[in-house]
C-alpha cells in the first residue's frame, strides 16, 4: 500500500486548521493524523456510534456523529465542528462524502 499526500506543508503545528481530504479508504482517517503530527476531529457517519463495536473506537478518537440525511442532525454536527476549529484545533471533512467517489459522484448535499 502507498500513502501520498499533498499539501501537508500547509498545515500549522498550531491554530485551527481544515483539512478537506479525499476519501480512498478507511484508513484514510487513521493515516491523516499519522501525517499531520496533530489530533484530528473528522465527521464520521452516525452509523458507526449505533454498534457497540465500532461506537468505542470513534469515540475514542473523538469523531463527530453525523447524519448524512441533512437537517437539524447534520447542523449539530457541523456546529461540533465548529467548536473544533474555535479552540484551534485540526477538523477534517470529506467533500465527496463517500469512500471511493469519483470525480463528479458525490452525495446529495456534499
Amino acid at each position: 500500500m502507498r500513502v501520498r499526500t499533498e499539501g501537508r506543508e500547509h498545515v500549522t503545528r498550531r491554530g485551527a486548521v481544515i483539512i478537506a481530504a479525499n476519501h480512498r479508504s478507511f484508513l484514510d482517517s487513521i493515516f491523516i493524523p499519522l501525517v499531520v503530527h496533530r489530533r484530528v476531529t473528522f465527521v464520521a457517519k452516525a452509523e458507526y456510534f449505533d454498534d457497540p463495536k465500532t461506537a468505542w473506537f470513534f469515540r475514542g478518537v473523538g469523531q463527530i456523529p453525523i447524519r448524512r440525511e441533512g437537517g437539524s442532525a447534520s447542523e449539530r454536527a457541523l456546529a461540533s465542528a465548529t467548536e473544533v476549529l474555535e479552540r484551534g484545533k485540526v477538523f477534517a471533512i470529506y467533500p465527496e462524502g463517500m469512500r471511493g467517489a469519483k470525480r463528479g459522484q458525490r452525495r446529495q448535499g456534499a
